[in-house]
């Protein structure tokens, strides 16, 4: 007996906002070290995003609500500690890494990190 083929799952829609928004998201250079530090891959917790990078934990808390708030960003509950929660970078927003370094694209605009 053959086995059925699934379809492949439908691609998710990345999140659509207004252009404005989006420049002033990434006009914010902490905003920009979060997005860079999520696009490598992996769930963060803002303690693990605070180490090493621009922003002190309040206002890391501060621009972490700001992103998932806007779509850019998906905050779960990390299992490994009850209060805690753990960003990743919403599904369907495209990324590569490139010989030039990370790509993503916003549609209106590409963000390019080395």
């Amino acid at each position: 007996m053959d086995t059925p083929v699934l379809p492949a799952p439908s691609p998710v829609p990345a999140p659509v906002l207004a252009e404005d928004l989006l420049y002033e998201l990434l006009s914010h250079p902490g905003r920009r070290a979060i997005l860079r530090r999520v696009l490598q891959g992996g769930s963060f917790a803002a303690a693990d995003l605070t180490t090493g990078g621009p922003l002190a934990r309040d206002a890391m808390g501060k621009q972490l609500a700001l992103l998932a708030e806007a779509g850019l960003l998906k905050s779960t509950k990390d299992p490994r500690f009850g209060r805690r929660f753990a960003y990743t970078l919403v599904p369907g927003i495209p990324q590569r890494k490139t010989d030039a370094g990370w790509e993503m694209d916003f549609g209106c605009c590409v963000m390019r990190w080395r």
